[in-house]
């Protein structure tokens, strides 16, 4: 017999159903009307969970690359909460900073027509570790001294969504790294990324800051590379300015990519 929630899906047109499951609490369906915010976590962590799903992961962790006073990394945790227990997922949330602000600009690839050393620090570690209540981790420090990623996320699923924060071209090259450098099996086969300081009417370009160093990543590594989201327009239906601040890392040599996801051979039919 079928279910009341597939009859009135045959009922309804498609956005009035989609706006009936948002009224409902649905992540999924609140997240593609734009009612979560900030949008761009929101639909990161969805897709981190569609992936882990696709690949048979009950755990995944995500992270923020600089944390400054904790706004973004809190509202990360708020929606990775609501999110894993619709989902089932399990999801664990990091923060990386050095809680020092910005370290001063070595040259114009880390804008500092825009950038300041000191900038963005962390006022109150101590307040922000309270309030969180171990519902995410801090790891303070430099991210070229932190050790591995692999050790960092043992044992709390491969990374599945980062959100890079850290505005000028050195700490983007390192963050970045760290991910690039991690292991396989520390990341899903698809990492989706979000930039933070690619877009805007300041003339951020590919020869500095955030974009120069997905440029040199690609160019750097053979099997780990970094391109634009090519879902992020589709699935919202039409193109948003934010949407050009996502980008995905494909981990290539990621065992689980060699892995059929197809039931049966595929046929074109007459």
């Amino acid at each position: 017999m079928p279910s009341v929630g597939s009859i009135t899906r045959k009922l309804l047109p498609p956005f009035a159903y989609a706006r009936l499951r948002a009224m409902r609490g649905d992540f999924q369906y609140q997240e593609r009307l734009g009612r979560l915010t900030p949008p761009w976590t929101a639909y990161g962590l969805l897709m981190a969970v569609r992936a882990a799903k696709k690949y048979g992961n009950n755990s995944i962790s995500v992270a923020e690359f600089g944390v400054a006073n904790g706004r973004g990394l809190k509202r990360m945790t708020i929606l990775a909460e609501r999110l894993a227990k619709q989902s089932g997922v399990n999801i664990s949330v990091f923060g990386f900073d050095t809680a020092e602000g910005l370290p001063a600009p070595e040259d114009y690839r880390d804008h500092p027509e825009l950038f300041g050393e000191g900038d963005y620090p962390m006022q109150d570690f101590d307040a922000l570790q309270a309030e969180l209540r171990g519902r995410a981790k801090l790891v303070i420090g430099d991210i070229r001294d932190i050790g591995s990623l692999d050790d960092i996320l043992s044992g709390s699923g491969p990374l599945a969504f980062a959100s890079i924060d850290v505005d000028i071209y050195t700490s983007a090259k390192s963050a970045l790294k760290l991910i690039a450098d991690s292991k396989a099996t520390a990341l899903l086969p698809t990492v989706g990324l979000h930039f933070d300081d690619v877009w805007s009417e300041w003339g951020y370009n590919r020869f500095a800051g955030e974009l120069l160093a997905i440029d040199e990543i690609n160019a750097e590594y053979e099997s780990r590379k970094i391109d634009r989201d090519r879902y992020v327009d589709y699935w919202h239906g039409g193109a948003q300015p934010w949407h050009a601040a996502m980008y995905m890392l494909h981990a290539f040599d990621q065992p689980d990519r060699f892995k059929s996801l197809r039931s049966e051979t595929q046929i074109i039919g007459e």
